[in-house]
């Protein structure tokens, strides 16, 4: 009796062994932010077959109706009805292919989700597809594309090289996935909706809380094609060569971190054309071009923090811009460049230690440039701001601070006693430059101290509709919402092998007492 339990004694010991070993390989596989093996290393082998034996393997899925859904759903035995209250269920499933989708749905209307799947190589693809969800699933060398549907969602999906894809389709939310890629991570693409009128799609595609990284400083983070009322927010895009890219309209672009893109001809954080877009409390840094590269017209750029670019914003053939609030810092050239830029307003913004100009105007007339605050701006040249315009010049500066103009006031009216002389051919001046030599390096927020403050932080409304009605037509309304807290992604089954291998341990622990 006694060698009978000296062997199972031992015996547990090893199976306890096995485990111990088996969780710490496990742990390994997803610590590649730590670099004990990358992820994409971590798809292939005896470990990675072992760890993926929660998930069912499973076939290729092809569904090319609502009737073939319905009979796939009561062969493969989904639960749900395909309602909106019941929705088919797929989950669980391990498919990987080497051509087509590893999910493939085509001319279906009924509801239904796919959750916590690994899907490698083959991806999904839907077309004319709506009332969809995609949730918590894993997808390797692979995407997520979508043609001619909506109404639908991608939460909290991880895609290692690999990309969404959307295009010619409306009502679609992409919150809280993780995508890193060595190309262009999420295109948008929507032709068709520029012939129609505007105000009957107030929300096209919404990105909430995204991460998108490249590996190799190449494509878009973000690549938009004639999108119409896009809400980008909370996202941040890193690596690429351009962070977001393309032409939109009737959109919004804010509370995102979009630093590190860059290429040898080009870079920027934010390259974009259209009308009646919002830009707002974005942090954009380290680029090697530009902060904000747009051509934009009936806009509101405001309160982002641009610095460490080559050129923090440039607008070109933009007009009737309200540039408002912004901190344009330590860019290596210009803070603000208007390029053929009219009738807009330069309100309240911050330019610091800007290699060339804190603002250059070039060939931009009857912009109003007003409360401004300028510190160290242009060291080599006379003058903080530069205004070309060949003739009298229409641009208006009046009351600004100017850290190299800010005394005398003899007549204390609170305006130093002489304008302050604006370089450039129209030889501009600020008539009433602010008494102000109090302003410092201190005065104003440094970049060791810029941190990226995402939109839930704030207590202030962000419905800015009351700010530019007289721009924007813009609906506000949200009929879908995410809570980050609300989903989770549990990656490691260490809880699960504990339970697993405890009850047995604890059976023939008990059963040896027993006996003697």
């Amino acid at each position: 009796m006694e060698r009978r339990a000296s062997i199972f004694t031992i015996l547990i010991l090893v199976i306890c062994l096995l485990f111990w070993n088996l969780n710490k390989n496990f742990g390994a596989i997803f610590d590649y932010n730590n670099n004990e093996i990358t992820k994409k290393e971590a798809f292939s082998g005896p470990v990675f077959e072992l760890m993926t034996t929660h998930y069912d393997l499973h076939d290729p899925i092809s569904i090319s109706s609502d009737t073939a859904f319905n009979d796939t759903a009561y062969l493969e035995g989904w639960s749900g009805n395909g309602t909106a209250s019941n929705p088919y269920i797929i989950e669980n499933l391990r498919i990987q292919t080497s051509s087509g989708s590893a999910i493939g749905i085509r001319y279906t209307s009924v509801h239904f989700k796919i959750i916590n799947c690994l899907l490698i190589t083959g991806g999904i693809g839907f077309t004319n597809t709506s009332h969809f969800t995609i949730f918590n699933c894993t997808l390797f060398e692979s995407g997520v594309y979508l043609t001619c549907g909506g109404n639908g969602s991608l939460i909290s999906n991880e895609l290692i090289d690999g990309r969404i894809n959307i295009d010619r389709s409306d009502y679609v939310l992409i919150a809280n996935n993780t995508i890193t890629t060595s190309k262009t991570g999420v295109s948008l693409n929507a032709l068709y909706f520029k012939s129609l009128n505007i105000v009957d799609y107030p929300e096209y595609i919404k990105m909430i809380n995204n991460t998108i990284h490249c590996t190799d400083n190449y494509g878009y983070g973000v690549q938009l094609n004639d999108v119409p009322y896009a809400t980008i927010v909370e996202n941040q895009i890193s690596g690429y060569g351009c962070g977001i890219w393309g032409d939109l309209f009737n959109s919004t672009i804010s509370y995102n971190h979009i630093f590190d893109n860059i290429r040898e001809f080009g870079g920027a954080g934010i390259q974009i054309w259209g009308d009646y877009i919002n830009i707002s409390h974005n942090l954009i840094h380290n680029n090697s071009q530009h902060g904000i590269s747009c051509g934009l017209s009936d806009s509101f750029i405001h309160n982002n923090t641009v610095n460490n670019n080559e050129i923090g914003i440039i607008i070109t053939s933009g007009h009737r811009n309200i540039i408002l609030q912004n901190s344009l810092l330590t860019n290596t050239q210009n803070g603000l460049h208007l390029k053929s830029s009219h009738f807009g307003a330069i309100e309240n913004n911050t330019f610091i230690d800007n290699g060339y100009y804190g603002l250059y105007l070039e060939s931009a007339v009857a912009n109003q440039i007003q409360w401004n605050k300028f510190l160290n701006n242009s060291p080599f040249e006379s003058s903080q701001a530069y205004d070309d315009y060949k003739g009298v010049s229409s641009n208006n500066f009046t009351q600004n601070q100017w850290s190299d103009w800010c005394k005398p006031d003899v007549d204390g009216d609170g305006f130093v006693d002489q304008p302050y002389l604006i370089d450039g051919q129209a030889n501009n001046t600020d008539l009433f430059p602010l008494f102000n030599c109090t302003i410092t390096d201190s005065s104003y927020p440094t970049t060791s101290t810029i941190t990226h403050t995402s939109r839930s932080s704030y207590s202030q409304s962000h419905d800015h509709t009351s700010e530019y009605s007289s721009y924007f037509t813009k609906s506000t309304a949200t009929t879908e919402t995410t809570s980050q807290s609300s989903f989770s992604r549990t990656d490691n089954l260490s809880s699960f092998w504990s339970l697993f291998l405890l009850i047995p341990t604890f059976g023939i622990l008990i059963y040896f007492r027993r006996k003697k």
